[in-house]
């Protein structure tokens, strides 16, 4: 038999997104030819929601229904990448979620963080149940500082639920307190239900305890 002709696949009209879970692959099971649904590949998607190149922005802000963001049930969790943050000033990235139509500046924050400094011997804490924000990481050196910029990770959880705690976990790594610091930061808080905000949130915002943010923050929705 003559071997197969490579046009049958580069000839076909190629696929220019992640496939959904309903495309079908054509696999070999133990020499019997059998199709495999794309969603039994792997164990979970993350997809690209949107990415906001800020510029010297006061706030960062994935609000659902909004310029082509998605913050509901269509996902079990959302994912926040940061990339190439640079603050204006001697500050850190801090978080408050979106209900009813506006984003909590109130003291209704759960919230705990910690970070290790390359300069420091000791690890540093610290913790809230009346914040008003969820802490990212601590302060970086200055912006004028060429090189220096925080990137980081966070995800939400429970954002569609009428029951469950809003949560969200933070994950990033950063200049530090001087020139020639770096630290690892970790935070993690909820909207605190004894102030009895069990409604659904839509929202999330990026904001520097002081100055603006500029760099890339891109919203994913992950599946499991």
């Amino acid at each position: 038999a003559s071997d197969l002709d490579p046009a049958v696949i580069t000839g076909q009209t190629a696929l220019a997104v992640a496939p959904a879970d309903t495309d079908e692959f054509l696999i070999s099971d133990a020499g019997t030819l059998k199709r495999l649904d794309a969603s039994l590949i792997g164990g979970g998607t993350t997809t690209l929601i949107k990415t906001i190149d800020a510029s010297t922005a006061s706030t960062v802000e994935f609000i659902d229904g909004t310029s082509g963001v998605t913050l509901d049930s269509t996902y079990d969790t959302y994912l926040v990448r940061g990339s190439g943050i640079i603050v204006s000033a001697l500050a850190g990235v801090v978080i408050r979620l979106r209900e009813s139509g506006s984003f909590i500046s109130s003291g209704d924050y759960d919230t705990v963080s910690y970070c290790l400094n390359g300069t420091e011997t000791s690890l540093s804490a610290s913790g809230s149940t009346s914040s008003t924000y969820i802490r990212g990481n601590w302060q970086r050196y200055s912006a004028t500082t060429s090189g220096f910029s925080i990137n980081f990770e966070a995800r939400l959880y429970n954002f569609s639920s009428t029951s469950l705690f809003k949560q969200v976990y933070y994950s990033g790594c950063n200049n530090g307190n001087n020139a020639n610091d770096f630290a690892l930061s970790h935070g993690a808080g909820l909207l605190d239900r004894s102030s009895s905000r069990t409604a659904v949130c839509d929202g999330i915002q990026f904001i520097s305890t002081s100055g603006t943010l500029t760099g890339k923050f891109s919203l994913y929705g992950v599946t499991t």
